[in-house]
Parts: structure tokens; sequence; C-alpha cells
């Protein structure tokens, strides 16, 4: 476990992420949920943390803001061929990785992982991005906890109608992070509450800086 990320890192690396959500995605419309998506689970993971009382409250932020960069490289990459799965996705309501598995052999996790070694990012935040889709197969015990919150932060988005395509493995691993986090159901439902004043102040003051 490598993570240890500052506050203005976190903000550097939203303003970079920003502008490479702006280069990909053929449509308008997919463009702006896929950015209000990325800053939703962002603020909900950060705040899912806090909590849960989970540490490493930044970095469960920026780990839900970059969560699904791989969706925009595989858009920047295929643009068509990604335009038309992200459409197959939300009109037959089928999770975006199993049609990304079945068109490239690899999903935007895998991709996503790869893009935080290109930029030299630390090598556990790629891990929080490669299984955020299935927290079970994460090796690292130490990021379990951290990882559920970006699987909370990620079914909160998906609850909102704030995401594209299917929920079925957002659905799974988000009852595999209560788990992890031994949290009850009505602990969650209070939880949830409080996360959804929170997005709802702090999302509205990200997306205005951004």
């Amino acid at each position: 476990m490598t993570l240890g990320l500052s506050t203005i890192k976190c903000v550097a690396i939203a303003s970079s992420t920003k502008s490479l959500y702006s280069k990909g995605f053929v449509d308008a419309a997919h463009r702006k949920t896929m950015w209000e998506h990325s800053m939703t689970v962002a603020v909900a993971s950060g705040a899912f943390a806090r909590l849960a009382r989970v540490q490493l409250r930044e970095e469960a932020f920026l780990a839900g803001l970059l969560h699904d960069v791989g969706k925009t490289i595989l858009s920047m990459k295929n643009p068509k061929e990604y335009e038309e799965l992200l459409r197959k996705a939300d009109s037959d309501d089928i999770d975006c990785c199993v049609l990304e598995q079945a068109a490239f052999g690899f999903d935007h996790g895998e991709i996503g992982a790869a893009f935080t070694r290109h930029w030299n990012l630390p090598d556990s935040l790629g891990q929080l991005i490669h299984w955020h889709h299935a927290p079970k197969e994460l090796e690292d015990q130490q990021l379990e906890r951290l990882l559920a919150c970006v699987c909370l932060g990620n079914a909160f988005a998906h609850e909102r109608s704030c995401a594209i395509g299917g929920r079925d493995s957002v659905l799974e691993a988000e009852a595999h992070a209560q788990a992890v986090l031994k949290l009850k159901d009505e602990t969650l439902a209070d939880l949830r509450e409080q996360v959804d004043e929170l997005v709802s102040e702090d999302g509205n003051l990200m997306m205005g800086m951004f």
C-alpha cells in the first residue's frame, strides 16, 4: 500500500481529468453524464470514507474520480465503436464491463489501471480503479476498506440514475463493500442519507470549480 496523496495533488488531478473527459465521447450527453457520474462517485466515496471512519479520505475521492477513466480512453481510441457500446449498455440495461470484454477482451477497469501507471500514480490507486466492479479480486487487503467506499460511491451514483448502463456488478460490489465495512442494512441506509446531503452540497461546489 503506497497511497498518500495531498489535497493539492487531488485538485490538480481533478482538473486534468476534466480536460481528459472533454476529449472523450462522441455524444455530448454521454460526455456530460460521465463527468457528472465521476464527480458524484468521487464526492460520495470520500463521504463514505469519512462517515465509516476509513482512513485516506482524499484517496477515496481520487479513486472515485478516476474509477471510470478507462471509459474515456476507450472512447478516445475507438470513438464510434465505443459510442455504440454505451448506447447498447443503456438501452438494454447491460453492464459496460460485459460489453467491453466481448468487444475488446478487457474492460475499463483494466485500462484505467494502466492509465495510472502512465501518469506515474501509485500502484495502489490503480488497484482501486481496476477492481471497483470486482472487489473480491483485490489482493492487497490493506486497500479493502478503501475500495469498499469507492464501490459504495459508485452504487450511490447508479441509484441516483447518474450513470450509463446496467448495474448488476455494481450491486454485487456494493453488497461486498457492505460486508467488508460490517454495515447493517439500517446503518447503510442512514449513511446513504448523510452522503446524499454531502453530495448535494460538495458536489455542486466541485462542479462549479471544474
